[in-house]
């Protein structure tokens, strides 16, 4: 299952590099027809996710400091490019939060997934690490790659193919 997981994780993570390439910082964070998840916000908050997740995994928080107040699940996503990081830095942090769960996967057993996830909240919906991962890995994050393609649509650019990548 993990390297299916990871496998899936990998195809959604590169359409997200083609989405968001050929974007100015300005336009990471403009929010046309009031679309409040722009691309800067996005990219923040999966790496966020990917952090909460190795967390529960038993992995120390990685993520810098001020990203839980602009990303967490609950911000309100804002139009100014000087409120949030660059977009490579978006995109290193979370190039590295991939990197160090796909590590830390690899090292994982199928019982490992099954012990009950230590987060009680999340536990009602989420009762296994592996149901966990298999959420925030392949659901939760192919859900915002296809809001940053629906983001694309809404400022009149073009969504790159996944049909593109295999020509």
């Amino acid at each position: 299952m993990i390297e299916e997981t990871l496998a899936a994780l990998s195809l959604a993570h590169d359409q997200l590099r083609r989405l968001v390439a050929d974007l100015s910082g300005a336009q990471m964070v403009a929010q046309p027809g009031r679309l409040a998840n722009h691309a800067a916000w996005t990219l923040g908050h999966l790496t966020c996710s990917l952090d909460l997740l190795g967390s529960e995994l038993g992995l120390a928080p990685q993520v810098p400091d001020r990203y839980p107040e602009l990303f967490l699940t609950g911000t309100a996503p804002v139009d100014d490019e000087r409120a949030y990081p660059a977009k490579n830095e978006l995109e290193a942090t979370l190039d590295r939060a991939i990197g160090r769960l796909r590590a830390h996967l690899h090292g994982l057993t199928p019982d490992a997934l099954q012990d009950p996830l230590p987060d009680e909240h999340y536990r009602a919906i989420l009762p296994t690490k592996g149901a966990a991962l298999v959420h925030i890995l392949v659901g939760h994050f192919s859900f915002h790659v296809g809001q940053v393609a629906a983001w694309r649509r809404a400022l009149g650019l073009p969504v790159p193919s996944e049909l593109d990548r295999l020509r």
